[in-house]
């Protein structure tokens, strides 16, 4: 079994920090999002390889992925941002076999048991929502899927999407992408893989569906905070020595991280050699090399290497960037 690992996206809702890093690569509880995601994947024991679609700083998540997994990985450039069919063809040369197909922007719990004895040709990672409009749903009938609608108009079903999939058989799916395109099935003008699995099944395939654990959403500033707040609460603190301060968890702080005069927490992670003096920080992500004196922020995001001081309130900083609130 190999994954496909499509994060090829722009990351336009996560600006300013997606001008100057990769989506997959800004922290979340302390590490990338795409940490979660490959780990994951890494454990399962069918797992022999990532195949990787990059765009956006692509060079950047080569680098990361080959400095922290030993299972092999390869890289596919998408240059144009025509959707997400035409990112997975970028795979074909070399892939054989079965696949999990997975989006970027998502953390997931999933069971991946029994797919060696699963019988239908797909399957649908999904999870019951209240309000599956925004996203892409499974119409389901008699245990299988008849249709994948990509944000329905009008409620037709509560399964949302979860953004990744289960292939037997990718070369149904190539076969599938090469008549989707050449037919130009396209929604909102692009080739979403909702259709290509509708092709199939009018092709004869089978999809089924299974319920995920759970599923966070990194894909906004607001969603990216509260992801950051829930994986705090699951996984616990992790905390270093500090001086005069007060730490009240659950919070992240990385090695080398110098913490003087404040309160830090709850929902806070720090990221490596950030700095933070005399200040008060909640419910907030400091990214690497940032420093923050003076201050109190609360539903914040600091950049790499960015400097806030004198600052009282919410803020978004970008990475490298200075902010003072005296002047």
């Amino acid at each position: 079994m190999k994954s496909i690992v499509l994060v090829a996206g722009l990351g336009t809702r996560m600006r300013p920090h997606t001008f100057t890093t990769p989506k997959p690569l800004l922290p979340v509880a302390g590490h990338p999002i795409l940490k979660y995601i490959l780990d994951m994947l890494a454990a399962i024991p069918q797992m022999e390889e990532f195949d990787i679609v990059v765009g956006h700083f692509g060079d950047q998540i080569q680098a990361w992925v080959e400095a922290h997994y030993k299972i092999p990985a390869r890289f596919f450039l998408q240059q144009n941002f025509d959707g997400q069919a035409p990112a997975v063809a970028l795979t074909r040369p070399t892939m054989r076999g079965d696949a999990i197909i997975i989006f970027g922007d998502g953390i997931l719990q999933a069971d991946f048991s029994g797919l060696a004895d699963f019988r239908a040709d797909a399957l649908a990672f999904v999870k019951a929502v209240d309000d599956p409009s925004r996203l892409g749903v499974a119409l389901v009938e008699n245990d299988f899927v008849t249709r994948l609608i990509e944000k329905p108009a009008t409620p037709v079903s509560k399964l949302a999407l979860a953004g990744m999939y289960y292939v037997r058989e990718m070369k149904k799916m190539y076969a599938a992408i090469d008549e989707q395109i050449a037919k130009n099935i396209r929604t909102r003008g692009e080739f979403f893989l909702a259709d290509t699995f509708n092709v199939m099944l009018a092709r004869g395939a089978r999809m089924q569906t299974r319920v995920i654990k759970s599923w966070l959403d990194a894909g906004t500033i607001e969603s990216w905070l509260a992801t950051n707040r829930a994986l705090l609460q699951r996984n616990g603190s992790r905390e270093i020595s500090t001086t005069n301060s007060k730490i009240i968890p659950p919070v992240f702080i990385a090695d080398n991280v110098k913490i003087s005069r404040s309160t830090i927490g709850p929902f806070v992670s720090v990221s490596v050699n950030a700095v933070i003096e005399n200040s008060t920080v909640r419910d907030s992500i400091i990214a690497e090399n940032a420093r923050v004196q003076n201050s109190t922020l609360d539903q914040s995001v600091v950049g790499a290497g960015a400097r806030v001081e004198n600052f009282r309130g919410k803020l978004n900083v970008a990475s490298a960037s200075v902010v003072d609130g005296t002047s």
